[in-house]
């Protein structure tokens, strides 16, 4: 289910700095806010990663992560599931969207699901649209992979920063 993908990611990504900043948001139909146990309506989760150490490594502000990246990053994790990668997607960035070509039970769970890697590339902004799309019951290595996708994203940017 979308509640145990939050806590995944709110476990792995705690809220920051001195006001305790949340860095996982949902779309509840209502408005954004922060994520917080028991929360049913999910349709979007927003995760704004701010990073200490990124925002000090890139003082400029310049992109961190290419569309080419993503799309790697992208290939690697959702190698058993068919999707279609936008350089210009909706909602302000590159688009994952899943478009099952087979029909099993796992593959469907993903139908009309889409994950847009936020610009600008300063920092990690990933939302995943999961739930008027599609069924917001994921299954359990859905919920891996779409986590291990936000790692990676987060990871390539982080990288990216050490190098500059």
């Amino acid at each position: 289910m979308s509640e145990i993908l939050c806590q995944m990611f709110l476990d792995k990504f705690p809220p920051v700095g001195i006001n305790k900043a949340p860095r996982v948001l949902v779309y509840d139909g209502q408005g954004c806010p922060p994520w917080e146990p028991g929360m049913r309506m999910i349709e979007r989760i927003h995760l704004q990663l701010h990073d200490q150490e990124i925002h000090d490594r890139n003082k400029d502000r310049v992109d961190l992560i290419t569309p080419l990246e993503i799309n790697k990053v992208a290939s690697k994790v959702f190698d058993d599931v068919h999707y279609e990668f936008s350089e210009s997607g909706g909602d302000g960035g590159p688009s994952i969207r899943f478009s099952p070509e087979i029909m099993s039970d796992y593959n469907m769970r993903y139908n009309r699901h889409d994950i847009t890697v936020q610009e600008p590339f300063t920092y990690p902004k990933i939302m995943f649209s999961i739930g008027n799309r599609g069924t917001m019951d994921l299954h359990e290595r859905q919920r891996q992979k779409y986590f291990q996708f936000a790692v990676d994203i987060y990871e390539t940017f982080l990288k990216n920063a050490r190098k500059l």
